[in-house]
């Protein structure tokens, strides 16, 4: 029976360059590999790559540049900051984002406004993030078992 290596995104940065890095499983919101995804994925790809010459390492900067978006447009939509009816605004969106899904708001378990639905299963391949599941977003099949080279 194989296994296959599990870690937190912060694992990207020390060792996503290692040759121990190939076939770790992670999960996360992002990975470079979603720029293939949509045409909002890949204008914020190339964006972010051209302004600072490097790929970005973590969803955080999709993330933050789909708030900022969400945002704006919330704001547009209501042409107010009062709490209730920027968040009336917001309720409408129906964001086609960088993270690869388009970003809506409905109610979960856990909270009233739940905007992103999953996280992502990714695993490194040659070096790359590849996206595993959810299968329509996949950018990879699963290299499975883990083997050590």
């Amino acid at each position: 029976m194989g296994s296959v290596p599990i870690f937190a995104p912060g694992y990207i940065n020390i060792n996503g360059k290692s040759r121990l890095s190939d076939g770790v499983v992670l999960y996360g919101a992002w990975a470079p590999s979603i720029k293939s995804v949509n045409r909002v994925s890949r204008k914020f790809f190339d964006g972010y790559v051209k302004e600072y010459r490097e790929e970005p390492a973590t969803y955080f900067a999709p993330l933050c540049y789909a708030n900022i978006y969400i945002v704006a447009e919330g704001i547009k939509r209501t042409g107010s900051l009062e709490t209730n009816r920027l968040i009336a605004g917001l309720e409408k969106t129906n964001y086609l984002s960088p993270l690869g899904e388009t970003i809506t708001f409905t109610p979960s378990r856990v909270i009233k406004h739940q905007g992103l639905q999953r996280q992502k299963i990714l695993q490194y391949q040659k070096g790359k993030q590849q996206v595993i599941w959810p299968f329509e977003y996949a950018t990879a099949k699963l290299i499975y078992p883990f083997k050590l080279k």
